[in-house]
């Protein structure tokens, strides 16, 4: 008895491949990650109907942002403002939702622990995260986020462990600042959608332009 499918909705085929898995493998759910952006919002609706049209439960979970979701009205339009309002709150990693409860065994949970507790090159990131040459200069946990093969919950959650156990100071700090980034484009694009790449940004300014 299947309860619950996992399947990579970044494929150009995805649609075909959902189709396929509700043909086959016949789920009683279907899990994916919640969406920020207008178009993998639109991808996500896509999946919903095709799950009601084979009677099957469909569920978005939150796996790409660090906090609950703010309210987006009041959202600070500058980063610091965002920061300094929200750096402070606590992160809970108690209850793991399904998508994360096999994270202790991907590559990016490795890198994680490597990154932190083994090599504890993260006490130096600061100092060393725009070299080129050494591959442990900067955390490279990029592509891990870019999937939801890695949650910023879990990084975060590790570096507040870090600094209890091990040290804290302007590097592990800064980690996390620039994770507070990310956080603050993440509620940015789920509040403005496609106006934030638009020519007159999320402020409808007109945008004039002169032969040079």
């Amino acid at each position: 008895e299947h309860e619950v499918s996992l399947i990579d909705t970044t494929s150009e085929t995805f649609l075909v491949d959902i189709e396929m898995l509700l043909n086959t493998v016949k789920p009683e759910k279907l899990v994916t990650s919640t969406e920020f952006a207008a178009r993998l919002c639109e991808r996500n609706s896509k999946i919903r109907v095709l799950c009601e049209k084979y009677g099957i439960e469909f569920q978005e979970i939150n796996t790409f942002s660090i906090f609950p979701e703010p309210n987006l009205h009041e959202l600070p339009r500058v980063f610091t403002d965002f920061r300094k309002k929200i750096e402070t709150e606590r992160v809970q990693f108690d209850d793991l939702d399904p998508l994360q409860q096999n994270e202790e065994q991907s590559p990016g949970f490795s890198r994680l622990m490597y990154y932190l507790f083994h090599s504890k090159r993260i006490s130096t990131y600061r100092l060393t995260r725009n070299g080129m040459i050494d591959p442990d200069d900067s955390s490279h946990f990029s592509p891990f986020l870019s999937v939801g093969a890695l949650s910023a919950k879990r990084i975060w959650f590790e570096i507040d462990r870090y600094e209890t156990e091990v040290e804290a100071n302007d590097s592990t700090y800064w980690l996390k600042f620039e994770l507070l980034w990310r956080e603050f484009f993440l509620w940015n694009a789920k509040k403005y959608q496609e106006s934030l790449f638009q020519l007159n940004g999320i402020r409808q300014r007109p945008v004039s332009f002169h032969q040079d």
